[in-house]
Parts: structure tokens; C-alpha cells; sequence
């Protein structure tokens, strides 16, 4: 996909998200907010190839094909308010445990906000998530 044409994709993902979020918030769609979450899914479909993102902090998400949760991650609006959370609360040299990493979203940003002071240890049992875990530990300078 081209990058303008990307940048579109991703810039109607996050509408299509702020709508369903705000529809399901105020209860306006109730019993057919399954039906419209199937229909955002069937129009948005994940990436058939390898993206890379950009994290908060500028960090970077290399994506697996086909990934679920590409576009939530792509378009920056993936867990956005457990995001915020977690990157107030973690703090230079924490020891941070981060079980079933996938791909290392919390991973990176826990390496970035514990600095070289703190430690993160990450666990995935996924082959595949492990080795997109590794690739985008490397890709971030986490050691």
C-alpha cells in the first residue's frame, strides 16, 4: 500500500474507532453493536504484509502480516487509555514483568520509560510473537 494511501486508511480507522467507541459508550446501538463491529472488521481489514508503526516516544512496532490488532497499533489508537496509564506510572529503573508479550507493544515502551536503570522481562510463548518480540526489541535498542 502506498504510504498517502496508508495515511488515509489509517486516518478513517481511527474515525471508524472514535464512532463505534462513542455509539457504544452512550449505549446507542445496543444489541446491534456486535453487527457494527463486524462491519468496521469486514471494511478494515489487517495488513497483508509486514508494517512498521510509530509508538508514543517515537518508538517503533515492526506488525506481523495479518496481525489483529494492526491498525488499532498503525492508526495509535491501540489500548489508548491503558497506554497513558502505564507510561504515567512506569519510572526510571522499575523492574517491570510483561507476561505474553506478543509482539512487545509494552515491552518497548517499558524498556524506553525504565531507562538503562531498570529491567523488563518479557514472555510470549508464541513462536511467531517471539520472533516479532525480538525484532522490535532490537529495532528499539532494548537490550
Amino acid at each position: 500500500m502506498k504510504r498517502s494511501a496508508r495515511n488515509i486508511y489509517k486516518w478513517l480507522w481511527r474515525i471508524a474507532v472514535q464512532v463505534r467507541d462513542c455509539t457504544k459508550n452512550a449505549g446507542i446501538l445496543g444489541r446491534f453493536d456486535p453487527v457494527v463491529q463486524k462491519l468496521i472488521d469486514w471494511t478494515f481489514r489487517p495488513p497483508s504484509q509486514e508494517i512498521e508503526a510509530i509508538l508514543p516516544l517515537g518508538l517503533k512496532l515492526v506488525i506481523p502480516p495479518a496481525c489483529k490488532v494492526a491498525l488499532h497499533l498503525d492508526a495509535g489508537v491501540y489500548e489508548k487509555e491503558l497506554t497513558t496509564l502505564f507510561m504515567r506510572l512506569t519510572r526510571r529503573g522499575m523492574n517491570i514483568v510483561d507476561l505474553g508479550a506478543h509482539i512487545g507493544y509494552y515491552t518497548v515502551l517499558a524498556c524506553r520509560l525504565a531507562g538503562t536503570s531498570g529491567i523488563v522481562y518479557a514472555f510470549e510463548p508464541d513462536p511467531l510473537n517471539i520472533t516479532y518480540l525480538q525484532k522490535n526489541v532490537a529495532v528499539n535498542g532494548c537490550s
